[in-house]
């Protein structure tokens, strides 16, 4: 990865990831802060897995700071959940595939890899064809 790659902002993150890669510390801090979770504190439902800092601030684990939460509810705070359901139909389409027959042998494979099953295709790959 370049410089400039490494220095661009990714998603879910307003600070370049050089910046944001020290960070590990806080949430190390959080993690012994608040070893024991309990249950969640949105849902009160499912065990709690994740702190989740209110100020996105990692540094800052004053208990007013940090929310003990399970997963569903830590995507849905974060807005992740959202992004998933708007995915849901692109990898719901991209999963339905008929099975198509190989190339080479004739059975029905799903997917295919470049018109073969997956047994010809290592086969193919392993003799360098």
């Amino acid at each position: 990865m370049t410089e400039s790659q490494n220095d661009a902002p990714y998603p879910g993150r307003s600070e370049p990831r050089s910046v944001h890669k020290h960070n590990s510390k806080g949430r190390y801090q959080a993690r012994m802060r608040y070893a024991e979770l309990g249950t969640c504190e949105v849902c009160g439902l499912v065990p709690a897995v994740e702190r989740h800092h209110k100020d996105g601030d990692p540094h800052n684990n004053e208990r007013g700071n940090v929310v003990l939460l399970c997963r569903r509810c830590h995507r849905t705070l974060d807005g992740r959940n959202a992004a998933l359901a708007a995915r849901a139909p692109i990898l719901a389409a991209a999963k339905r595939t008929d099975p198509q027959p190989c190339a080479e042998c004739g059975r029905l494979a799903k997917p295919t890899r470049r018109g073969l099953c997956h047994a010809c295709y290592e086969r193919r790959r392993r003799r360098g064809a």
